[in-house]
């Protein structure tokens, strides 16, 4: 077995040991000089990690770059959120690679553990010696080689860190990384005034190593540390004993072992840009959680993503070493170059066990660090820093309640609701990846939304065919307009059960007529199929979801029905159906066909509920006729109307009824050809036709005269179209009826 090989191996049986059996899971991934020799492997146990790790086989011809950066996309897909993951290798990635939002979304911790045999050697530059006031004295160098960009702003953006070893993995280097270090400053150090600034560095009585690293940027700095009594501190043989210094590119790096508790000063005297960053061997940290209060409860829960702009957030705060700790006064937010954005107040969290403290915080616009400052046992001002940088986003992203859970063979819907707090119009894009590929197509969404303007949609999962099987599932919605934030996110996992152990569902679909137009009041056999009824309702379901919707009916032409389209599986709490139809009058109902996974209903939509099937009847009118007219005192009916584009006479009647008595007046006024149009529709009269128009006026009745109304006196006329002089009475009766009952061309005068 290697050395690299039994590095592993002991490293793997540390990490089992540092927790319980049932918390740790296995993934291993090994690299190729491709993508397609990328092999991730799951296991269960320590033994059958261990196995897979002593049956690793190494290049024989070794490759510089490799796709490493795909294998952390690919692995950070199929682990579980808050995983630890651990990268060893002794090459540089091959390719630019996006970062995968997995990274960020599960929270995953990255270590990287650097090889330096493939790495492309430095140019060496000419470090200026330090001159002091008595001597000059010449640092003590190791090798070190350059850090890929990539891997440092993984390692920085999940809150992990880098190890290199000289030569290979050995049991030194990971067991450096065993040792918990902290990090108390990460900042931007520019220059002063005149060229000269100082920035001070706290170490407690917790700290076993401080180690200062400064970035010159373009040249080597040359920078000047001393300690709290104003001694330069600096390594070889007039130095001190327990400070070591080296040199690689334009980083200098400086450990103190053990050293006295108390402020380090970091001098420098040009005017020029660092980046510094100091941390410590210590087991004094802090955890920070961003909780806010549920709506229902007031509970505090841990904000699920990434924190909005503005958001009042409550920031609670958990020492590792309360025993060790006098007082946590301060909690600092800092932007990405550590600069303080806030400073907030820390108060001990009253009901919870010691070492927690709690304040509250509104969300800043750009993205920040957490810091906490305070004193450790004897009073020495101390600070912890967590590097990662957390975003804050302009969108915000809800994952619905599951009704049910994710069955096997069966779509499992997933609700959300996206909402742009941002101030303009926005695109956003929603996407849904899951490790074990059910999630069905569409798997991207695009919604635009106005300010303050929300959404609410789906995505669907379809179970696997066995029980049991879990898969990580990521929710992403991500504005597309540019100078917007970054994506927002959500994660979680499902597990595949079988729906026949389940409790079974007796709650069949159901239907809620919503609103009804149209009425079937007074239609006979005869017309019914001139009026119909639209009826809007809503299908829904209680229970496992909806499954089909169907109409079976015999209604043919006279019934149409429709619903919007729907995933199968929709349950009342994610939405309804919204179905429509629409019917004739021939009909008391029509009934719709629903089923879910274990019963079948039926909606029963009414239509014309006094409706009874039969043959269309009429009552013939009287058949008297007279013969044609043509004085306007010829006694007839005092009706008057137009037959279907026929020919139509109108007589007058003078006469007594019922003691009140009625005279009518005819007058016929011929036309030239094409004079006047049919109120029937627009038939056009032939050559010779004419235009009959008669007035029936009604008189004042006698004081006797039954069922009359006396002082009613009305005119009424009616202008019809006609082809000759003279019609039977009976044909004129009739079509008066339907004259004004079809074209209503009667008008009181």
């Amino acid at each position: 077995m290697s050395t690299e090989v039994e590095a592993l191996d002991k490293f793997i049986q540390y990490i089992a040991r540092s927790s319980s059996p049932a918390s740790y899971k296995f993934v291993l991934a090994t690299v190729g000089k491709d993508v397609e020799n990328i092999d991730v492997n799951f296991f269960s146990t320590v033994l059958e990690m261990r196995k897979a790790v002593s049956k690793i086989m190494f290049d024989t011809q070794p490759y510089c770059d490799k796709p490493i950066l795909e294998a952390i996309n690919m692995v950070s897909k199929v682990v579980p959120k808050l995983s630890n993951v651990y990268i060893f290798t002794d090459s540089v990635p091959s390719a630019k690679n996006k970062e995968s939002p997995d990274l960020e979304a599960k929270k995953l911790l990255m270590n990287f553990y650097l090889k330096e045999t493939c790495s492309v050697p430095l140019v060496k530059s000419f470090r200026q010696k330090i001159s002091h006031n008595i001597k000059k004295v010449s640092r003590q160098r190791r090798s070190a080689f350059s850090v890929p960009l990539s891997f440092s702003q993984i390692a920085s953006s999940s809150g992990g860190q880098i190890y290199t070893g000289i030569s290979s993995l050995n049991l030194l280097n990971i067991g450096s990384s065993l040792n918990p270090e902290v990090t108390i400053v990460k900042l931007d150090f520019p220059g002063g005034f005149g060229g000269f600034s100082t920035l001070s560095v706290p170490a407690d009585s917790t700290i076993s190593k401080l180690i200062i690293k400064i970035d010159g940027i373009s040249a080597l700095p040359t920078s000047r540390i001393k300690d709290q009594n104003g001694n330069l501190l600096y390594a070889g043989a007039n130095g001190q004993t327990n400070v070591t210094e080296s040199d690689f590119g334009t980083v200098t790096l400086m450990e103190i072992v053990n050293p006295t508790p108390g402020l380090y000063f970091i001098e420098k005297n040009i005017n020029t840009y660092w980046k510094v960053e100091v941390r410590a061997v210590s087991e004094l940290d802090f955890s920070a959680q961003l909780m806010i209060s549920d709506a229902n409860s007031y509970a505090l829960t841990e904000i699920e993503g990434r924190p909005t702009v503005g958001e009042n957030v409550t920031v609670i705060v958990t020492v590792s070493l309360p025993e060790n700790v006098t007082s946590v006064s301060d909690l600092v937010l800092l932007n990405n170059k550590g600069t303080t954005l806030t400073n907030s107040k820390l108060q001990k969290y009253s009901g919870h066990k010691q070492g927690v403290y709690y304040c509250n915080v509104i969300i800043p616009p750009e993205d920040f660090q957490i810091a906490i400052d305070g004193e450790d046992g004897q009073a020495t001002q101390f600070r912890r820093l967590h590097t990662k940088l957390i975003s804050p986003v302009l969108i915000k992203l809800d994952i619905h309640p599951f009704p049910n859970p994710l069955y096997t063979g069966r779509n499992f819907i997933i609700q959300y609701t996206v909402t742009n707090l941002g101030a303009g119009l926005t695109e956003i894009l929603t996407s849904i990846r899951d490790s074990q590929q059910f999630a069905v197509s569409p798997f991207n969404k695009t919604h635009q939304l106005a300010a303050g303007a929300n959404i609410t949609d789906m995505f669907v999962l379809h179970g696997g065919a066995t029980p049991g099987i879990t898969t990580s599932v990521t929710i992403t919605a991500e504005p597309l307009t540019s100078g917007n934030s970054n994506f927002q996110y959500s994660i979680f996992s499902l597990t595949t059960e079988d729906p026949s152990n389940k409790t079974p569902d007796t709650t069949p679909p159901d239907c809620n007529i919503t609103k009804v137009i149209g009425s079937c009041s007074g239609v006979t056999q005869c017309d019914c199929n001139m009026t119909v009824v639209t009826t809007k309702l809503e299908i829904f379901d209680i229970g496992e979801g909806i499954k089909t919707i169907s109409y079976g009916g015999s209604g043919g032409n006279g019934v149409n029905f429709t619903h919007k389209p729907f995933i199968a599986g929709l349950e009342l709490s994610q939405g309804t159906v919204i179905a429509k139809l629409v019917a004739d009058c021939c009909r008391a109902s029509e009934d719709i066909t629903l089923t879910d996974w274990t019963s079948t209903s039926t909606c029963t939509v009414p239509v014309n509920p006094s409706w009874t099937p039969g043959p269309c009847t009429t009552t013939p009118p009287p058949t008297t006729t007279t013969g044609p007219t043509t004085d306007s005192s010829t006694s007839v009916t005092t009706d008057s109307s137009t037959s279907n584009a026929g020919t139509t006479s109108v007589g007058s009647t003078n006469g007594q009824t019922g003691g009140g008595s009625v005279t009518s007046t005819l007058s016929v006024t011929q036309t030239g050809s094409n004079a006047a149009a049919s109120q029937s529709g627009g038939v056009n009269p032939t050559s010779g036709s004419s235009v009959v128009t008669t007035t029936v006026t009604s008189v004042s009745s006698s004081s006797n005269s039954n069922g009359s109304e006396s002082g009613l006196s009305t005119t009424w006329k009616i202008v019809i179209a006609t082809s000759a002089t003279a019609i039977s009475v009976a044909a004129l009766f009739t079509g008066g009826i339907l004259l004004r009952k079809k074209f209503t061309s009667v008008s009181p005068n």
